[in-house]
């Protein structure tokens, strides 16, 4: 099916050449007027049509190519002098239509056959060498000489001017370090240079991360006649003479010295450099800013491309050497300051220029605009002495418009990758041009590894096969015509792929219709040609094919995609996979360089934009989209627009000025700011909130406020794994939150004054900004922000940015909100006032994204809701909101009946820890899908929050599902807890007897004193992910477990109760006292329909030593207990076909702890260790630490009755000695044994991967003990035994029972419960002689398990020898 291409028809024009164009029009009668332009005919004609000139114009029917062959071209001064001469019209006069516009281009009773008469003269003279005519002809500038001709005379653009001016004036204020931020071709060098003159400096230093671009400096200053007294120096000539510095400056000379940060580098100053280090340097340059001084992995990427460039490694080493050169003035330059913007490291007055591409178009027409009626006065109605005024005389003249594609891969691509990411393999777009070696020296890295998919790639964007994602765009007819895609870039991932790129073109040449055409240039992979190394050489290579007509694709990963300017260059196929904004935009703007032609005749000259349009064909359309977003940002942030209406605004002004262009079902579209704003708004709400904090810049200003900075001092730490941690429970004074209710009587007497909403700096010790690290403040900054992306999450209001926050924070819900966030308006009125604009920007995006996620009235409100949940990964450390899946699994354990009988009789069900809703939310969508009215569902859901924070956030869901707001308690769950007896132990009847009460359930407390016979309501079920320790800093604190009070709680409020929790319980691990461990595994109520070993499983990044289940209780139901809790089938089935046998024993019953101290000797011998051994010296064990605080342990013996003991140091195993004086007797001491480290560590546990259990055993001799770190299996008589008793530890068999009680990383001696002793002796049934694998088979055999139940084993346990 053909592609629809009716958006890009209109668009795509490319290489416009010269046009001939004639008119008639009404208010001059009989005349024709005659012209020529340099541009669109129909822009010409439309500033002809302008008021006050010609509106009623009427063009003939054609124009005419102003040119005889491919390089040389007429003007329309030649058409006029074939009319006037040889045709004898008449030019109009002065004061003939005195109302009209005056122009001597009119030609009276001239028509169009006039004009073919005109170019077909014009033809006929230049074919016959005549004079007759002027003719222009291309102009040679290809000097090759090693220094440049001064020759260059053009002036400042008014933008540069503008630059130099801010310089001097931050100079002025004091200002010694600056950013120059414009972007690619602003003229970034020759603007610096200028600076330089102005401050009338005499030593310039240019320093760069990069090499290659050294010849566009040295082409600066040694062309242009401005600066005629700089020389030009490099590291070659300071090596020829070191003193050549200070020669030249003695001499009266000045000089502009460029060198690399690599050649600076270094802890020794070179006797080169001295002179760099010892004067004071005038003026220091560092250019690409953004890559010298922060991207290390980019250099090295870089070095391998190119080993004969110097790259910097590191940021350190940059920021070092910069720091040690003294400078007066160091102006940084950038075109993509990203980082440094959002890292606020210059104030608003040091950054002397911020220029964006769209300002260069804005300029470019300005120009335009200014000068419109000098260029249509052109050469023949130019005043008398006036210089004429031509379309080539804007100074931003050349500047191409880019055209964008944002292509979805061709489909056998897009199916490679699913295929990759479904294997977890690999999600990266970047992969699918992987190769089968990245190494230069080993086979396969000239072989794409998906070279099929590659190949059907290459065919869709040559037009040789189709595909409904991809337009064929080589193959375009306007393309083609417009002298488009001549010189191609196409940037590969790696440099290997380079290689494979090319040969692939190579070997399928005659497969395409267009790639066929170009000529492969190599230039980043390992297989480039030699003479590739040299920058120019590649320069020189594709000036000359465009020379001969001839089309270049330039292969690449990173090389002269920096700081490199190839005029020729005019498109670009991006197919790396980088997200990075400075990498991404200094690649592609290397096709925004002027390509314009000179042609010349004698003293006049005409000038051709050879390129007026680019192309960028990316494969990654959210990438363009999101770019898109963040440069427009970056713009409204520096002229003071923020917010989502302004950000909208300005992306529709740069899709004017560069449009994107998509394909959709055949047909190709172009993209509307609202697409931008949906893509930036989908990831965001693919995205968690705290995923939004992350990536948001810091400003380190707001620090320097000191109300500010007291308040932020304050908060919690941000953490990226744990959440943000705020407390869980109340504050102190009160137990209940602030409901609606209770907060809209007391709203209205909010001070207006800051000084009593923010946090003063008089009370208390002295702030001291610098006493907070850099770390320590952006964790809290972080919050900071994290709670203010909450109130614009949580609010009903429309806000798009923090001004808009502060015109809704003084409405009742909004005052709620923000007390229970920590935040007031006093607060955020400061933040406004101090903070960065680009980064109030910023902030500004991601408010009204997540602001617009929450309130979007155009989603169904489950959908909103399902959305919106998404977000919320985890609120605080404490409140982790469990995934929706497992919500939903939980759920689905109440049958079906029972939960319609509790929506139609009225009852209640009890969420009794919640976060951010997700239980009611999946009882709203499973009673939905049963077919209960809307009306039955809000009467039945009810809801406990943990904390004042996710009060707010049920209440949004609450509100978003439509369900009933005063459902939802005012006391916490941490508050229930409270509730106590007269011994102090919490009273669960009593707290039933509250909630159970028959009044509205926002209006219970918890110190209410329920009515003796008053007929309580009732909860038929409880659900929750509760609290599971006291101190509310996540599972894996040394903290005590309080979510077995939970569960006590609900057996008393319901008959069924489910709940998610840590697993350790189930194994009789863990804190929870073992009497309730006990009494778990022996209800016969209960049951676990769900256990995880590895918690990732359920909640990422959230540590839970054990694992998680969910367990399910019901009052109604009995069946056999647990007892002992192993969640395999098989592994049940062995351990019972084990445990049947009589007798069995355990090897837990030969296993016994680590050495220990005889206490008395050791103080006899060394008073001193009473204040190093633990417990106040009382502690006998011989800890894990005992090699490096006890030093009675000896790396040597010291005699024949030391015992050698095995433990850690520096964490590596290794023996000491000690007297047998300062240990207990043990009875196994001068036995054989084995040594079992008693952490597994990194050996696993049994799950989903195969396993080890166990590090590695040794054996012990006698006379041999360990420290803690290990436990004791045995005290055997010989040598024999104990070398049997390790292979049977190492068995799979013994390894899968041990794991089959280890809920921990610990394998204490009740681990090896399950595990049968053996005998070890010679006499044993088992022959212990053979190797491990043969041994479990007969321990199979032995215990007659099942083909399954091996399978089992040998697919859990990783084999040991």
């Amino acid at each position: 099916m053909a592609i629809d291409t009716r958006v890009i028809d209109a668009i795509i024009h490319g290489k416009i050449e010269p046009k001939i164009y004639a008119f008639h029009t009404g208010t001059i009668p009989d005349y024709l007027k005659v012209g020529d332009t340099y541009r669109p005919v129909a822009t010409r004609l439309d500033e002809w049509r302008r008021p006050g000139r010609f509106p009623d114009l009427v063009p003939v029917d054609k124009t005419w190519d102003a040119r005889v062959d491919e390089h040389t071209y007429f003007r329309d001064l030649e058409i006029h002098s074939f009319l006037e001469n040889e045709k004898h019209y008449i030019r109009l006069q002065p004061g003939q239509f005195p109302a009209a516009y005056y122009s001597r281009e009119f030609f009276k009773g001239a028509e169009e056959t006039d004009i073919d008469e005109a170019v077909t003269d014009i033809e006929k003279a230049h074919a016959e060498h005549s004079r007759k005519y002027r003719y222009y002809s291309l102009e040679e500038k290809h000097s090759q000489e090693y220094h440049y001709t001064r020759n260059a005379t053009y002036s400042m653009r008014p933008n540069q001017e503008t630059t130099v001016n801010n310089f001097i004036a931050a100079k002025g204020k004091g200002i010694t370090k600056m950013l120059l931020f414009a972007v690619m071709r602003f003229g970034k060098s020759f603007t610096s240079m200028q600076c330089a003159l102005a401050m009338q400096a005499k030593f310039v230093l240019i320093v760069s991360g990069k090499a290659d671009v050294k010849e566009e400096w040295k082409k600066t200053v040694e062309s242009h006649v401005d600066f005629a007294n700089f020389f030009f120096l490099t590291k070659e000539d300071l090596e020829r003479d070191s003193n050549c510095i200070s020669k030249k400056l003695n001499d009266g000379k000045k000089v502009v010295v460029f060198l690399t940060l690599q050649d600076l580098n270094g802890n020794e100053i070179k006797k080169r450099h001295r002179q760099i280090f010892k004067n004071k340097v005038d003026l220091l340059i560092v250019d690409e800013t953004h890559f010298a001084a922060r991207a290390k992995s980019y250099g090295r990427v870089l070095r391998k491309e190119n080993p004969s460039q110097e790259e910097l490694d590191t940021v350190a080493d940059a920021e070092k050497t910069i720091k040690r050169i003294h400078a007066e003035i160091t102006l940084h330059l950038s075109g993509t300051p990203y980082e440094i913007l959002a890292n606020r490291e210059f104030e608003r007055d040091a950054i002397i220029a911020q220029y964006q591409f769209s300002d260069i178009i804005a300029d470019r027409q300005k120009w335009d605009k200014e000068n419109a009626d000098a260029i249509l006065k052109g050469d023949s109605d130019a005043e008398d002495g006036a210089k004429p005024v031509y379309e080539w005389d804007n100074p931003y003249f050349g500047f191409p418009e880019m055209i964008r594609f944002a292509f979805h891969l061709n489909k056998s691509a897009r199916e490679k990758l699913a295929q990759l990411e479904e294997e977890g393999k690999t999600t990266a777009f970047s992969e699918l041009f992987g190769t089968y070696s990245n190494d230069e020296d080993a086979t396969g890295h000239d072989c794409f590894k998906n070279e099929r998919e590659v190949f059907d790639f290459l065919k869709v964007i040559d037009g040789t096969e189709a595909d409904d994602e991809v337009f064929g765009f080589l193959d375009y007819d306007k393309i083609k015509k417009g002298h488009m895609c001549r010189h191609m870039v196409m940037a590969l991932p790696y440099c290997a792929s380079c290689d494979a790129m090319e040969k692939l073109l190579d070997e399928h040449k005659d497969a395409f219709h267009n790639l066929s055409e170009y000529h492969v240039l190599n230039i980043s992979g390992f297989n480039r040609p030699k003479d590739f190394d040299d920058l120019s050489k590649i320069k020189e290579k594709i000036t000359a094919y465009e020379a001969n007509d001839e089309k270049t694709l330039t292969l690449t990963v990173n090389r002269m995609l920096t700081g490199c300017t190839v005029p020729e260059w005019d498109t670009m196929i991006y197919l790396k996979g980088t997200a990075s904004p400075q990498e991404y935009d200094q690649a592609i703007f290397r096709l925004q360089s002027q390509f314009v032609k000179t042609y010349v005749d004698g003293d006049k000259c005409i000038k051709i934009d050879m390129k007026p349009q680019t192309l960028l064909v990316d494969f990654m359309p959210f990438r363009v989209f999101h770019l898109q977003g963040k440069k427009s940002g970056i713009h409204n942030a520096n002229t003071e627009k923020f917010g989502g209406n302004e950000l909208e605004i300005r992306i529709k002004k740069d899709l004017e000025i560069s449009p994107i262009i998509t394909l959709n079902h055949n047909k190709l579209e172009r993209v509307a700011p609202v697409d931008i704003i949906q893509a930036i708004s989908q990831y965001s709400a693919s995205h968690s909130v705290f995923d939004e904090v992350d990536n948001i810049p810091v400003d380190y200003q707001l620090r320097n406020d000191p109300a500010l900075f007291e308040f932020i001092q304050r908060l919690p730490d941000y953490k990226s794994k744990g959440g943000i941690q705020i407390p869980a429970t109340p504050e102190e004074g009160g137990t209940d939150l602030d409901t609606p209710d209770e907060t809209e009587e007391a709203t209205a007497t909010e001070s207006d004054n800051p000084s009593e909403q923010t946090p003063s700096s008089d009370s208390g010790s002295p702030l001291n900004s610098a006493a907070l690290s850099d770390k320590g403040y952006i964790a809290k900054y972080k919050t900071l922000f994290s709670n203010i992306l909450y109130y614009a999450f949580l609010t009903s209001d429309i806000v798009n940015s923090l001004d808009q926050i502060l015109q809704t924070i003084d409405s009742p819900g909004n005052k709620r909100i923000a007390q229970n966030l920590g935040l007031s308006k006093g607060l955020l009125r400061t933040i406004r006032k101090k903070i960065d604009p680009y980064i109030l920007g910023e902030w500004d995006n991601h408010i009204f994204n997540i602001n617009k996620l929450s309130n979007d009235p155009a989603v169904e409100p489950l959908q909103r809701a399902l959305t919106v949940i998404g977000q919320l990964s985890k609120i605080s450390a404490a409140e982790v909101k469990t995934p929706e899946t497992i919500c939903d699994e939980m759920v689905a354990l109440f049958p079906d009946d029972f939960l319609r009988h509790v929506a139609e009789s009225g009852g209640r069900l009890l969420d009794i820890a919640s976060k951010t809703a997700e239980f009611p939310l999946a009882f709203y969508k499973r009673l939905h899908s049963l077919g209960v009215s809307e009306e039955q569902i809000k009467q039945c859901i009810y809801a406990i929050p943990t904390s004042k924070m996710t009060y707010e956030f049920t209440l949004k869901f609450f509100r978003i599902l439509g369900l009933r707001e005063d459902h939802i308690s005012c006391f916490t769950s941490y508050d229930l807890l409270e509730v106590r007896d007269d011994k102090g132990l919490i009273d669960y009847k009593k707290i039933a007897a509250i909630l159970t009460q028959n009044k509205p359930f926002d209006q219970i407390k918890l110190t209410d004193t329920p009515q003796e016979g008053a007929e309580p309501v009732k909860f038929e079920a409880v659900i929750g992910n509760p609290p599971y320790n006291e101190d509310s800093q996540g599972e894996s604190t040394g903290s005590n477990p309080i979510y077995h009070n939970f569960i006590d709680l609900a057996q008393y409020l319901s008959s069924i109760n489910v709940f998610i929790t840590p697993a350790r319980y189930l194994f009789n691990a863990g804190k929870t006292p073992k009497t309730w461990n006990k009494k778990m595994l022996g209800d016969s109520h209960l049951s676990i329909a769900y256990y995880r070993q590895n918690p990732e499983d359920v909640f990422s990044g959230i540590p839970i030593t054990g694992g998680v289940a969910i367990s399910y209780w019901n009052k109604n139901i009995i069946h056999d207990a647990i007892h002992t809790f192993i969640p395999y089938d098989e592994l049940r089935n062995i351990i019972s076909k084990i445990r049947s046998l009589n007798p069995f024993e355990g090897l837990d019953h030969i296993i016994y702890i680590h050495s220990k101290f005889n206490l008395n000797n050791v103080y006899n011998a060394a008073p001193l260790m009473k204040s190093v051994i633990g417990n106040n010296g009382k502690d006998k064990r011989v800890r894990a630490n005992a090699f490096e605080k006890i030093p009675l342990f000896t790396e040597h013996p010291t005699s024949t009755d030391d015992v050698k003991i095995l433990g850690l140091y520096n964490e590596q195993r290794t023996y000491r000695y000690i007297q047998l004086q300062y240990l207990a007797h043990d009875s196994w001491l001068d036995k054989y044994k084995v040594f079992v480290p008693e952490s597994n560590g990194a050996s696993g546990m049994l799950g989903e991967e195969a396993a080890r259990i166990i590090s590695k055993p040794v054996i012990g001799y006698p006379h041999e003990g360990t420290t803690q770190t290990f436990i004791v299996i045995g005290a055997l008589n010989t040598e024999l035994e104990a070398t049997n008793l390790l292979k049977y530890i190492k068995t799979k068999f013994c390894r899968v029972l041990l794991g089959s009680l280890k809920a921990t990383q610990r394998n204490n001696s009740t681990t090896w419960a399950n595990v049968p002793l053996q005998d070890f002796t010679e006499h044993s049934d088992i022959d212990w002689s053979k190797s491990i694998a043969e041994i479990d088979q007969q321990l199979y055999r032995k215990y007659n398990l099942s083909d399954d139940e091996i399978a089992f084993i040998e697919k859990m346990i990783k084999p040991m020898e």
